[in-house]
């Protein structure tokens, strides 16, 4: 058998986080009947502001990953899409999304038209994206725009928090009048807390796989960041985070292991292709585990700088005991967190991607690192081979291999497969079972 080198467990919260996301879906095509408002708009979105007219559900980006697994279904959608004169190079997530639209279905039933459309625009598609949604349903639209504060300047991002305040501050007007319902500031700020507080609860799960062994791996870190995705505003997601990050303590604590014959660290940057998850078992055969990714962590996490240098989860108002006065108190507030957000600056900026991706490496413990060229999403690909060149030269091993994170048309697994283990023999690893002296 191969060498196991740490005790290792099953993690409790998979579980609750399968069963969480099973009952979003539910209360997702339930939510015209119970009353509460239906939202097509993105993940990204600060939530809390819709939480303040009232109970609602989002029909988000995460639908596709969540299509993705059935590819027949997502071929179907595909189809549809591309029916319409679309191109088969549009981001992957927004062909299966509107596809399952104009097909008028989803996996559980007919595709339930939303009330509005609610995004935060970082990237090319997203504000076309929803306005396509908008157009199709006649319903309301309302997008902000991302501010990016580089190069770095005290000025520009006091600007940037300006322009971010009024945006939030012109939707709830918006809000009021296109829904006609008044904005309930007390609902807003408890979503708001809960919101802030799993976003740092993230971050801290994300720093703690920094021991040695990872208490968790990357294909968990999807499946456990889905929960911030889909309802980061509500106490259960809260209570979620509490319990996950106090699980993975324990492992740390425990020394228990995400892969028992852990024995190279590997980061893997950008999406894996999630109909085939199996990929993080090529690197595993050779005891090298992939301890995260730029969109594990800071799609949901929020980070700042400690003390002594690296990163850390970012204090919510709850750990800080801040308490907020008025709505503009904590618009401000809001305005100011969400502009310094890692996850879009590293989309559009290599520099500031390149920044990030060597800390990863440095404060995880990175021997080596996987960049998955998606040819799905062009936003997060962007500025790759210059990444990949750039970590050669600071002497960090490097390999890449292209297919697309929700498209089977784009994969060609035996040769990602062959890219990956030439990659780890080139790292002196070899498969553990022929060390161990199996055929």
């Amino acid at each position: 058998m191969a060498e196991v080198r740490y005790k290792t467990r099953p993690l409790e919260a998979r579980n609750q986080a399968r069963d969480l996301r099973s009952r979003f879906y539910q209360d997702l095509m339930r939510a015209r009947e119970d009353g509460k408002l239906l939202v097509s708009g993105g993940m990204r979105a600060p939530y809390e502001f819709l939480a303040g007219f009232g109970d609602f559900e989002c029909l988000s980006e995460h639908f596709s990953n969540t299509v993705s697994l059935d590819q027949d279904v997502a071929q179907r959608y595909n189809e549809a899409f591309e029916a319409r004169g679309y191109a088969q190079d549009f981001c992957a997530l927004s062909r299966l999304y509107l596809g399952a639209m104009f097909a008028g279905e989803t996996p559980w039933g007919p595709f339930p038209p939303p009330d509005l459309c609610f995004m935060f625009h970082a990237c090319d598609i997203q504000g076309k994206w929803f306005q396509v949604v908008s157009e199709h349903y006649g319903i309301p639209y309302f997008c902000l725009e991302q501010p990016v504060d580089y190069p770095p300047d005290p000025a520009k991002r006091q600007h940037n928090i300006r322009y971010l305040t009024e945006q939030l501050q012109a939707f709830i007007d918006w809000g009021e009048r296109v829904l006609g319902r008044r904005f309930d500031d007390s609902r807003f700020m408890e979503a708001a807390l809960n919101s802030l507080e799993v976003q740092s609860l993230w971050a801290e799960v994300c720093c703690l796989n920094r021991a040695v062994p990872a208490p968790l791996d990357d294909r968990s870190l999807y499946a456990l960041e889905s929960i911030a995705c889909l309802m980061r505003h509500k106490p259960e997601a809260v209570a979620f985070y509490r319990a996950l990050r106090d699980e993975v303590r324990e492992r740390v604590r425990d020394g228990i292991a995400a892969l028992a014959t852990e024995r190279y660290r590997l980061m893997h940057d950008n999406q894996p292709p999630f109909y085939w998850l199996a990929i993080y078992k090529v690197p595993e055969q050779y005891g090298a585990v992939a301890i995260g990714s730029h969109t594990s962590f800071t799609l949901m996490g929020a980070f700042e700088e400690g003390e002594d240098g690296r990163l850390r989860a970012r204090h919510h108002p709850r750990q800080q005991g801040l308490t907020f006065r008025t709505r503009d108190d904590l618009i401000q507030y809001l305005a100011g967190w969400y502009t310094d957000t890692p996850f879009y600056e590293d989309i559009i900026l290599p520099q500031t991607r390149l920044t990030n991706t060597l800390r990863f490496v440095e404060e995880w413990g990175v021997d080596g690192v996987v960049i998955h060229l998606n040819r799905g999403c062009e936003g997060v690909t962007a500025g790759a081979p210059e990444l990949k060149q750039a970590l050669r030269e600071r002497g960090i091993p490097v390999t890449v291999y292209e297919a697309n994170y929700v498209d089977r048309r784009d994969l060609s697994q035996s040769q990602v497969v062959d890219t990956l283990e030439t990659f780890l023999e080139s790292q002196g690893l070899k498969k553990l079972s022929t060390l161990a002296g199996q055929p």
